[in-house]
């Protein structure tokens, strides 16, 4: 599950996600393996929303996930 800062979240992998106020917003990814391992990663001021229309996105490699394994890195 993604956390947006904002209130809002989402269960799709890939989500899109509208921010409507200006400011700077911590994003958490949570993820449960098929092992039932589960981990979580915040990425402090991931998004910056200047103004209407524009901002900028900052995410490192968030997440590995080896298939076959238990093994999850967020």
């Amino acid at each position: 599950m993604w956390e947006f800062g904002d209130g809002q979240t989402s269960n799709e992998i890939n989500p899109t996600h509208n921010y409507l106020e200006t400011g700077i917003y911590d994003v958490t990814l949570h993820v449960i393996t098929g092992f039932q391992c589960y981990d979580s990663k915040t990425i402090t001021a991931a998004v910056t929303v200047e103004q209407k229309g524009f901002m900028y996105i900052v995410f490192p490699d968030l997440i590995t996930v080896e298939r076959n394994s238990h093994r999850l890195e967020v």
